[in-house]
Protein backbone atom coordinates (compact mmCIF):
# COMPACT_ATOMS: atom_id res chain seq x y z
CA UNK A 1 0.00 0.00 0.00
CA UNK A 2 2.84 2.38 0.76
CA UNK A 3 4.20 1.97 -2.77
CA UNK A 4 0.89 3.03 -4.26
CA UNK A 5 0.48 5.96 -1.86
CA UNK A 6 3.95 7.31 -2.58
CA UNK A 7 3.38 6.75 -6.30
CA UNK A 8 0.15 8.74 -6.25
CA UNK A 9 1.83 11.61 -4.42
CA UNK A 10 4.42 11.86 -7.20
CA UNK A 11 1.67 12.19 -9.86
CA UNK A 12 3.35 9.87 -12.34
CA UNK A 13 1.68 8.94 -15.62
CA UNK A 14 1.98 5.19 -14.94
CA UNK A 15 -0.99 3.37 -13.42
CA UNK A 16 1.21 1.44 -10.98
CA UNK A 17 4.61 1.91 -9.32
CA UNK A 18 7.64 0.72 -11.29
CA UNK A 19 8.26 -1.99 -8.67
CA UNK A 20 5.17 -3.85 -9.95
CA UNK A 21 6.57 -4.13 -13.49
CA UNK A 22 8.45 -7.32 -12.52
CA UNK A 23 5.05 -9.08 -12.63
CA UNK A 24 4.26 -8.15 -16.24
CA UNK A 25 4.04 -11.02 -18.74
CA UNK A 26 4.34 -13.64 -15.97
CA UNK A 27 1.99 -16.23 -14.58
CA UNK A 28 1.93 -16.27 -10.79
CA UNK A 29 -0.39 -18.30 -8.60
CA UNK A 30 -1.35 -16.71 -5.27
CA UNK A 31 -2.84 -18.40 -2.23
CA UNK A 32 -5.03 -15.73 -0.65
CA UNK A 33 -6.52 -15.78 2.84
CA UNK A 34 -10.19 -14.80 2.94
CA UNK A 35 -11.27 -13.91 6.46
CA UNK A 36 -14.71 -13.92 8.03
CA UNK A 37 -14.64 -10.13 7.77
CA UNK A 38 -14.21 -10.40 4.00
CA UNK A 39 -17.35 -12.49 3.80
CA UNK A 40 -19.63 -11.01 6.45
CA UNK A 41 -18.46 -7.40 6.68
CA UNK A 42 -17.27 -7.00 3.09
CA UNK A 43 -13.70 -6.08 4.03
CA UNK A 44 -11.71 -5.59 0.84
CA UNK A 45 -8.25 -6.38 2.20
CA UNK A 46 -6.82 -9.84 1.65
CA UNK A 47 -3.59 -11.49 2.75
CA UNK A 48 -1.36 -13.33 0.28
CA UNK A 49 -0.14 -16.44 2.12
CA UNK A 50 1.91 -18.02 -0.68
CA UNK A 51 2.95 -17.24 -4.22
CA UNK A 52 4.58 -19.37 -6.90
CA UNK A 53 5.65 -19.05 -10.50
CA UNK A 54 6.26 -22.81 -10.84
CA UNK A 55 4.76 -23.81 -14.21
CA UNK A 56 3.78 -27.33 -13.07
CA UNK A 57 1.97 -26.03 -9.98
CA UNK A 58 0.10 -23.43 -12.01
CA UNK A 59 -0.81 -25.95 -14.72
CA UNK A 60 -2.09 -28.37 -12.09
CA UNK A 61 -4.25 -25.68 -10.49
CA UNK A 62 -5.67 -24.57 -13.84
CA UNK A 63 -6.43 -28.15 -14.84
CA UNK A 64 -8.02 -29.06 -11.50
CA UNK A 65 -10.34 -26.06 -11.62
CA UNK A 66 -10.98 -26.30 -15.38
CA UNK A 67 -9.66 -22.79 -16.05
CA UNK A 68 -8.36 -21.56 -19.40
CA UNK A 69 -5.87 -18.73 -19.36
Amino acid sequence: MMLICSHLKENKDDDYPAEFKVFLDKQILFKVEVSEGNVTRKYRNYAVKKATDDADTIAGFLSKHKLNV
